[in-house]
């Protein structure tokens, strides 16, 4: 299989994490789809900004293709699937509960008790999600939309591009992004759910899969405004890089992991991507290595 073409879609192109992994590769010289349910561009969040302008939104932005899909019906972009070289699954949730996006994607400052209270109540899932709201749940959202995706990828390259004598050869590349651990208050399942999703995508034969194992991420670029998220996660960097001066990274490094930037991790999918004898977990600690 050829590792040169430069066409990638990103599921999830418009999230927290897959606007970065769009703009990284739009900077390496990629045709970046991102497919997402609304199929638009991410909103500009900066305080008192008209959501439906885009007079501040970067230039990357322009370039990229924004595509709409439902994620659970891949089939019914089957005939797109088959051009593109990497497919990217970047969609995830903390919570089944998904209203902690919304507060945690707030430009909002946190200047008062009550702000600050709402969104830990918000993170805690305080308000959860019925168990029985359709497509919901960890094993839908991070495990089957994922599985599902690459079945259909599969299918569209197989019917895409010519067969060599080597019939398990990898005919594209899927990146799934996971996690390193689940934090401490996250369900067990959402750790479960990506690493089921890790097995069966690592088992066919046809796909070159690259794991990404990132940790908890900020954004340090933020070109779209500074979030909630963004003000508590690199607080926490703050403190882990103060532990690791003091105390060394061994240091209850089971318990205390690295906490990276979403352009770190972007550019550590790309240059995985980009060695061709590579497939398999990229861990958080080589990510953590990658420039901000």
């Amino acid at each position: 299989m050829s590792t040169t073409s430069k066409t990638i879609a990103v599921f999830g192109g418009n999230g927290f994490l897959g606007r970065k992994i769009c703009e990284i590769g739009i900077k390496r010289g990629y045709e970046v789809t991102s497919y997402s349910r609304s199929g638009k561009p991410p909103q500009a969040i900066l305080p008192n900004q008209d959501q439906n302008s885009n007079q501040n939104q970067p230039d990357w932005v322009s370039k990229v293709n924004w595509s709409k899909v439902d994620i659970f019906q891949p089939q019914e972009i089957k005939s797109q699937l088959g051009q593109f070289n990497t497919i990217v699954h970047s969609i995830g949730m903390l919570f089944e509960d998904i209203s902690y996006k919304k507060a945690a994607n707030s430009a909002s400052s946190l200047s008062n008790f009550g702000d600050i209270t709402r969104f830990i109540n918000s993170i805690m899932g305080s308000n959860p999600m019925q168990k029985d709201k359709k497509n919901m749940s960890y094993e839908a959202v991070q495990r089957d939309s994922a599985l599902s995706i690459a079945e259909e990828y599969i299918q569209a390259r197989k019917d895409t591009i010519p067969r060599s004598n080597a019939e398990d050869e990898p005919i594209g590349n899927y990146v799934y992004i996971s996690a390193d651990k689940a934090p401490p208050i996250i369900p067990e399942r959402y750790i479960k759910t990506k690493r089921e999703a890790e097995f069966e995508l690592s088992k066919k034969l046809y796909l070159r899969s690259i794991l990404m194992r990132p940790g908890a991420m900020y954004d340090e670029t933020h070109n779209l405004g500074t979030t909630k998220r963004d003000v508590i996660l690199k607080s926490l960097k703050i403190g882990v890089d103060l532990k690791n001066s003091l105390l060394g990274q061994n240091f209850l490094s089971n318990l205390v992991r690295p906490v990276v930037s979403t352009t770190q991790v972007a550019e550590a999918l790309y240059d995985k991507l980009e060695d061709p004898g590579f497939s398999g977990v990229v861990p958080v600690e080589f990510i953590e290595k990658e420039p901000k």
